[in-house]
């Protein structure tokens, strides 16, 4: 687990979306952990990568506070209702929905969309004699946008995944940023979703005096994250290495293909 820590990692930092999408498959496809408790175990790896790789975003200046704080308004609180609702949910139907949900970002990432921002109107102080700049912007159709993140976050709850790769969607696709901008402001809204998402898990499963389940996902995690630790610094480095048009074909290809093996684990 410790290379494959650094692995996945690496990808996730570099495309700014959430190592738990890798993590989550691996561990009830090959480990045959039950689906919740390899998301639960999954968004808490998530936190130590997505930690350490907000912290060279950060030194980087690479991080957009403005647009990440409007957004965590709105994935806090649907990242709670997520993981409440996965605990009464049929193992075999949260894997459809990941595999479906999956293949359908993977598709979205590819296709062309048209730009849907307008200049922000002077009221905000910090756009007065600002150009180029998303805080000078305003969605001109915010409530899709905010919907979007907010259904990200419940995926993140419930499955571990999802608002990552809904971010550098609306951050790549609508907003326009660039690729290194985006995965840094990405990365610092999931960090703190996440960190939210797994104490509610955790607040459940003692209050269900499960212990059983803890100690599984622990001895996952003592050789996991400090793989996950190193590899975040890894994939920060190279962020700019790595051309828009490249970022956006090789998350499809990755999408696409977890999902099919979710479905085939299923069908077989």
């Amino acid at each position: 687990m410790f290379p494959v820590g650094v692995l996945i990692a690496t990808i996730a930092m570099m495309f700014g979306i959430g190592g738990a999408i890798f993590f989550s498959p691996l561990f009830f496809l090959l480990f045959k952990l039950p689906p919740d408790v390899a998301f639960a175990t999954s968004i808490i790896i998530e936190i130590f990568g997505f930690g350490s790789g907000f912290i060279g975003y950060a030194k980087k200046k690479m991080i957009d506070y403005w647009l990440g704080g409007h957004i965590l308004v709105f994935t806090i609180p649907t990242a709670i209702i997520g993981v409440i609702a996965g605990k009464y949910l049929p193992s075999p139907i949260l894997q459809i929905i990941f595999a479906f949900g999956i293949i359908f970002l993977g598709f979205r990432f590819i296709l062309k969309d048209k730009k849907i921002l307008i200049k922000y109107p002077s009221f905000h102080a910090a756009c007065k004699g600002m150009k180029n700049n998303t805080r000078c912007y305003i969605f001109s159709h915010k409530v899709f946008i905010y919907s979007l993140s907010s259904i990200g976050s419940f995926f993140l709850g419930l499955l571990s995944s999802g608002l990552g790769e809904i971010n550098e969607y609306n951050f790549i696709k609508k907003l326009k940023m660039h690729s290194a901008r985006s995965s840094g402001t990405s990365v610092f809204i999931v960090v703190v979703t996440a960190l939210v998402a797994s104490v509610t898990h955790m607040i459940y499963y003692v209050s269900k005096l499960n212990y059983s389940i803890l100690d599984q996902s622990f001895a996952l995690l003592i050789f996991t994250i400090p793989g996950v630790v190193l590899g975040a610094q890894i994939g920060v480095s190279l962020v700019k290495k790595v051309s828009e048009k490249t970022a956006k074909k090789s998350i499809f290809i990755l999408f696409v293909f977890i999902g099919i093996i979710t479905l085939l684990d299923l069908i077989f």
